[in-house]
């Protein structure tokens, strides 16, 4: 066995070398990185649209925030009219009925003054009668 370098076959195995790492760069190397590099572009476009995805829901939610406190708002307003509404109602109708019962309990009163002037009138007029049905009385005594 001869040590001597045999400069055709070292020329034949660094041609047959760079074939092979051409043939991997278009077979292997670039499809790789193009696949990587399309992943990786997914990535970053998949993180952006959850990023606009949560900034949306963020959005959403402070709209929903801000219709909801618009609701209360709208809701405690609208309480506070129909109470106010109630109760101007109820003092209405009160005024009304305490009216009724006032011209009612005067109206008594008149009947029951022409009553008591007509019975002093009949008994002023039945005077004369009673004096002496009361002294008829007295003398059984």
């Amino acid at each position: 066995m001869s040590t001597e370098i045999n400069w055709h076959l070292m020329a034949l195995v660094f041609l047959v070398f760079m074939v092979t790492l051409y043939l991997l760069n278009i077979w292997l190397f670039r499809p790789l990185l193009n696949f990587m590099q399309k992943r990786d572009e997914s990535i970053y476009q998949d993180l952006q649209e959850i990023t606009d995805s949560a900034n949306e829901v963020e959005q959403i939610e402070r709209e929903i925030v801000q219709i909801l406190d618009q609701a209360r708002k709208e809701a405690r307003s609208m309480i506070e009219k129909a109470q106010s509404d109630a109760r101007a109602l109820y003092e209405s109708k009160m005024a009304k009925y305490r009216a009724d019962n006032q011209n009612k309990i005067d109206e008594f009163l008149r009947d029951l003054n022409l009553q008591k002037a007509e019975l002093k009138a009949q008994v002023l007029a039945d005077k004369s009668s009673l004096q002496g049905v009361l002294k008829a009385k007295i003398g059984q005594i």
